[in-house]
Formats: structure tokens, C-alpha cells, sequence
């Protein structure tokens, strides 16, 4: 009885593995880096008016899922002498 739990756990624990390891795989190839990085343009220009660019983008999966957006600047407003707020 004990036993039957601990295999079905055991085989559970694998599948998990598993499909976790297939999502990290397809995810780039599911939602595109390009895609995200319009979106988040888009996003920061609607919200602030402002223009984000970046010099590169990368899906990051360990130690946090995420993306790593490299050579970041956000512009300044239009009145400010000074091109870029954050470089």
C-alpha cells in the first residue's frame, strides 16, 4: 500500500519535471522576445508618454523566470534639456 503511493508519487514528481522542462523549452519559441518587446514599449509610451529602447532582450529562467532587458533608456519629456531621464 505504502508502497503503490511512494511509485505514484515518484511518477508524479517526473511528470512534473517533465512538463515544466517543456514549457521552459517552448516558451521562447510560444512568445517571442520581439513580441515582448513591442508590448513593453508600447506600454511604458502609452502610460508615460516617454520612449523605453533597449539594446537586447533575453527570457531568463533561473533563479526567477523573467526577462533580462539590457542597454536600457527611458527619454525624457519634450521640455527637458536633457535627452534621457534613466540610461
Amino acid at each position: 500500500m505504502i508502497k503503490r503511493f511512494f511509485k505514484r508519487l515518484v511518477w508524479a514528481l517526473a511528470l512534473f519535471i517533465v512538463l515544466d522542462a517543456a514549457l521552459v523549452l517552448a516558451l521562447p519559441h510560444v512568445l517571442p522576445v520581439e513580441k515582448i518587446e513591442s508590448f513593453l514599449q508600447d506600454k511604458i509610451r502609452e502610460q508615460t508618454g516617454r520612449e523605453l529602447t533597449f539594446g537586447d532582450a533575453h527570457f531568463s529562467f533561473w533563479p526567477n523566470l523573467g526577462i533580462d532587458l539590457y542597454q536600457v533608456t527611458l527619454s525624457n519629456p519634450a521640455w527637458t534639456q536633457q535627452k534621457n531621464m534613466v540610461s
